[in-house]
């Protein structure tokens, strides 16, 4: 798989598992500008078509509240079926954790201790979404 390189980020994406990698770079500060390309770069790797998202969050990044709303925006992540973060560090999951009571995401969003858990699950995910059409 291609590694493309946002400022926040190296995404890489499976074609065949519609699996779209996310390494969050260590002390990222996601603001409005660099997530708003960011969110671009996405949609131009996956084509546009529908996709699941794992998110290795080992390393440590920020995000500011303007940047929390924007990501919980349904028009900002309408082809994403579902979001999987693992390995966070600790900051990391205290910030999903507030990100998923007060933003309140319009996609199933969940925290794993290991990358194959997290494929698992998001597996899941597809199918239901999938399942459901």
């Amino acid at each position: 798989m291609e590694i493309t390189r946002t400022a926040i980020a190296e995404l890489s994406y499976d074609v065949d598992d519609s699996l779209l990698h996310i390494r969050m770079m260590k002390g990222a500060e996601m603001n409005i500008e660099n997530t708003i390309e960011h969110y671009r770069t996405i949609e131009r790797i996956t084509g546009g078509k529908k996709y699941l998202a794992l998110v290795d969050a080992s390393e440590y990044f920020t995000i500011d509240s303007e940047t929390l709303k924007y990501t919980s925006l349904p028009q900002t992540i309408e082809k994403r079926i579902a979001t999987a973060h693992y390995q966070s560090a600790l900051g990391n999951k205290l910030t999903m954790d507030f990100f998923r009571k007060f933003h309140k995401p319009p996609l199933p969003v969940n925290l794993f201790e290991t990358k194959e858990e997290a494929i698992e699950w998001l597996k899941r995910q597809w199918n239901e979404t999938m399942n459901k059409n």
